[in-house]
């Protein structure tokens, strides 16, 4: 499988040199990850107001600051450096916040620099387990991408409706109708329903695999990321 061209470590490079169509793609990710960081914030402990200005002050400090100029394209996924990011803008939000509350005030701190990550929503440190939430949020974000890609493409080919059908056979924690009951309401044999499950998931692997692929630095890390993503699917709980 090629290598997708608009990986991450592309990204970085073509965005610190201006290049337009970079830049759009960047803002694309920031986009698909504003979901997981907002959820991130919120269960960190702010109040749902302050989560909606500090998700939509931490990408447009991304997107405005020469932060991806100061990144080592070898820095792996996208996922550790939006959560180092994130919690050092965590970090000034309250040490911003603490000098307003002593009656002075603070410079906002570039979000690529070394800063005290111990304090989150004032003088508590990040609850245990942060970074775990975080990348359940991700994976859930991996996955809805995948999901969508696929029924994108059969939107595509007419098929909207036979993947509304076979949807539940590749959504986590969905409970799929037996093949025999499906395939007596679709009108067509267990076989031909079966190989049509089997094409679909074999589809969604690709298309899960080359998210992942734009969220890595090279393309050997995308096996390692893959395993890592198989673990979080399989805790309890997740879907």
């Amino acid at each position: 499988m090629q290598f997708p061209s608009t990986h991450w470590s592309r990204l970085i490079l073509d965005s610190a040199a201006g290049q337009t169509a970079a830049i759009q793609a960047l803002e694309v990710f920031c986009t698909q990850y504003r979901q997981p960081v907002r959820d991130f914030i919120l269960w960190c402990g702010h109040a749902p107001h302050d989560a909606d200005e500090l998700t939509q002050e931490f990408f447009l400090r991304i997107l405005r600051s020469d932060t991806l100029r100061r990144v080592d394209p070898a820095l792996g996924r996208f996922r550790s450096f939006l959560m180092s990011a994130l919690r050092h803008h965590l970090a000034d939000f309250a040490r911003r916040r603490g000098a307003v509350r002593r009656g002075g005030d603070a410079t906002h701190v570039p979000i690529d620099k070394e800063l005290p990550v111990d304090l989150v929503g004032g003088d508590t440190a990040l609850p245990d387990g942060a970074d775990m939430v975080f990348d359940r949020h991700w994976a859930s974000q991996i996955v809805g991408n995948a999901l969508r890609g696929v029924e994108r493409e059969f939107a595509e080919s007419g098929r909207g409706g036979v993947f509304r059908d076979l949807a539940p056979f590749l959504e986590i924690g969905s409970e799929p109708p037996s093949y025999e009951e499906l395939a007596s309401r679709l009108g067509i044999t267990i076989a031909g329903l079966k190989t049509d499950v089997h094409r679909m998931r074999r589809r969604f692997r690709l298309l899960l695999r080359h998210e992942v692929g734009r969220t890595v630095g090279a393309p050997h890390e995308i096996d390692e990321e893959m395993r890592y993503l198989h673990r979080i699917l399989a805790q309890p709980g997740f879907g």
